[in-house]
């Protein structure tokens, strides 16, 4: 098979999957050369580059400075690394605020199982593995967990605060915690998804597990949650709680991953870059350290003492945001090329010897 037709049969599939989804025209290939990078034209603003044997999307790169690989192939002498992450802001009235993630929070995915007698659908017994599981999901959209505002989190928000043109909502901002006290703002400020993710650990069920097919009962059913830690909370604390509250001896609750919460330093010599950068480029627009309610690959790095910063320096809009991970997520390629020159920007401004 050439290889224009492995692309070409590469895109059809991709279209027979998702095409009707996408509010953007569809996808179309062009391959210039057999060697080094394959250029893809497209229709609409979808960009996407492949290299020879592997895809590189918009939302996720590894850049790193002064880094080479021992023989084991440890990472030995890196200084900095930039991971996907936050990104360049347009308020409300057009205004752009650089958003730099210092930290993020931490995954505790979960696997939550549930076992019951087996047998034939047309004769089901009282209690099956999959109306348990149900009943202990059910349990779970329910449960509202604990509001806390952590000092990471505080500091953002009363960074932003000094960007509201309205007294209220700044003095509500600058003072979060006690703000939220007030029912109709804590009301207002949690309808908004990334806002109430940022006061809270949250609880996502993102993958159920039965019969394959319908006429058969399993003995076992499953669910995997996409849950979400702050910063500071101990992820065997969580799962106590999860079981506390399914309160069921024949349902399983597993850590599938979790690790710790890291940070990096906000006054480091990247941070004086990013400001360079905001200052020259982007009219003197404030740059904020952030919080993700995502994680990335940064704490294996800060693990071994690398500073990571999340920033990826597209200027992005909130119905852009509202792209990611979902059919549609896409970055235009106007915000490509000005992002990859920023980004060779930022390396050129950065010390000849960060900080650690």
């Amino acid at each position: 098979m050439s290889e224009r037709d492995w692309w070409r049969q590469f895109h059809d599939a991709v279209l027979t999957k998702v095409s009707y989804h996408w509010e953007s025209a569809a996808l179309t290939f062009e391959t210039h050369s057999s060697q080094g990078p394959r250029t893809i034209a497209c229709e609409g603003a979808d960009l996407v580059f492949v290299s020879q044997r592997q895809f590189w999307g918009p939302s996720k790169y590894i850049n790193s400075i002064d880094a080479e690989q021992d023989r084991d192939g440890a990472v030995i002498g890196l200084d900095i690394e930039m991971q996907t992450g936050d990104h360049i802001h347009v308020r409300p009235g057009g205004r752009k605020v650089v958003q730099v993630a210092i930290a993020e929070k931490t995954p505790c995915w979960v696997k939550v199982t549930a076992h019951g007698e087996g047998g034939h659908g047309s004769t089901p017994p009282p209690q099956t593995a999959v109306t348990r599981l149900v009943r202990a999901l059910d349990k779970l959209r329910r449960y509202r967990t604990a509001v806390r505002v952590v000092r990471p989190v505080e500091e953002y928000f009363a960074a932003l605060a000094t960007l509201e043109k309205d007294p209220l909502m700044r003095s509500r901002l600058a003072h979060l915690e006690d703000a939220l006290e007030d029912p109709s703002f804590f009301a207002e400020f949690t309808r908004n998804p990334r806002q109430n993710a940022l006061i809270r650990n949250t609880l996502t069920p993102t993958v159920l597990e039965g019969s394959p097919k319908t006429n058969v009962i399993p003995e076992e059913a499953s669910a995997q949650l996409d849950c979400r830690l702050l910063p500071g909370e101990r992820p065997a604390d969580f799962l106590a709680l999860l079981r506390d509250v399914i309160a069921d001896e024949t349902v399983r609750v597993d850590t599938i991953l979790s690790f710790p919460a890291s940070s990096s330093d906000p006054g480091s010599g990247f941070m004086e870059a990013v400001r360079k950068l905001a200052a020259t480029e982007l009219g003197g627009a404030p740059v904020v350290t952030s919080v993700i309610t995502g994680f990335t690959d940064s704490h294996y790095f800060r693990d071994r003492g690398v500073a990571s910063y999340g920033f990826v320096p597209f200027v992005l809009r909130e119905e852009d945001e509202r792209t990611v991970h979902g059919v549609n997520e896409r970055v235009s390629v106007e915000n490509l090329r000005e992002g990859v020159r920023r980004l060779v920007g930022l390396l050129r401004a950065l010390p000849s010897e960060p900080s650690r």
